[in-house]
């Protein structure tokens, strides 16, 4: 996610005749002070945790591959709020995804 660009990249296997659904990752959810404030409070129970990050998440179910411009404009919608650090941008460590039931 070069340059708090998201990667648009469909999350269904290649080779399989299902709709894409694309999974593209968005802002941070947490403000600096808001995160640190998390992380004492989860090192309190996790002594070996050493970092923490939320970031927002976009799940598009697609009725075909995206073309060219339709990711572009995807790209452009879903940049908003504050920037995310690059060094930041790619989840390190285990990740969890925290998601709605539909």
């Amino acid at each position: 996610m070069a340059g708090n660009q998201p990667d648009i990249a469909p999350g269904s296997p290649s080779g399989s005749h299902a709709a894409p659904i694309l999974s593209i990752p968005g802002t941070a959810a947490l403000s600096a002070f808001r995160r640190e404030r998390l992380l004492v409070e989860m090192q309190g129970r996790v002594p070996l945790l050493v970092s923490v990050e939320a970031i927002y998440w976009h799940f598009a179910l697609a009725d075909s591959a995206l073309t060219v411009p339709e990711s572009a404009v995807l790209k452009r919608l879903l940049v908003y709020g504050p920037k995310i650090d690059d060094d930041r941008a790619v989840p390190k460590g285990e990740v969890l995804l925290v998601v709605p039931r539909l």
